[in-house]
C-alpha cells in the first residue's frame, strides 16, 4: 500500500482565486435568493437550495463582521425554514470551523463573543 509520502499533494488554487470563486458563487446565490425572497422568508417547509457556507457568506457580505449569534439571527430572519427547524445551527457552526474561508476574531481579549470575518487562509492545509 502507498504511504502518505507517496500520495501526491492535491494542488489548490491560490487564496485570492479561491476567495474570488467563493464570492462569485455567493453573489449568484444571492441573485437566486433575491428572486425568491418572499418564498424563503415565509415558507417554513422548503429548505433553501444553498449550503451553509453560501448562506453565511451572504450574511457576511451584507453585514461585514458579525458574531455567531448575529449570523444565526440574520439567517432566521431571511429563511423561514431555519427559523422553525432549530437544529440547523449546529451544522452552521461546523461549517464555520471547517471552511477555509472563515476566520474567527475576538472583539476584545476579555470578550467571549467570537466575531467571524470572511477571510482566506494563506495555505490549503489547515
Amino acid at each position: 500500500p502507498p504511504s502518505a509520502q507517496d500520495v501526491p499533494e492535491k494542488p489548490c488554487d491560490p487564496p485570492s482565486q479561491r476567495f474570488d470563486k467563493f464570492i462569485n458563487q455567493v453573489n449568484k446565490m444571492r441573485e437566486n435568493y433575491d428572486k425568491r425572497r418572499d418564498l424563503y422568508e415565509t415558507v417554513s417547509n422548503e429548505k433553501p437550495p444553498f449550503n451553509y457556507a453560501q448562506i453565511i457568506g451572504m450574511a457576511l457580505i451584507d453585514e461585514g463582521r458579525m458574531t455567531l449569534k448575529q449570523i444565526c439571527d440574520w439567517i432566521e430572519r431571511r429563511f423561514a425554514y431555519y427559523k422553525y427547524h432549530k437544529n440547523w445551527n449546529v451544522s452552521s457552526k461546523l461549517t464555520l470551523t471547517l471552511t477555509m474561508l472563515f476566520q474567527f476574531l475576538f472583539l476584545e481579549f476579555h470578550s467571549p463573543q467570537l466575531v467571524i470575518e470572511l477571510l482566506l487562509y494563506k495555505s490549503c492545509k489547515r
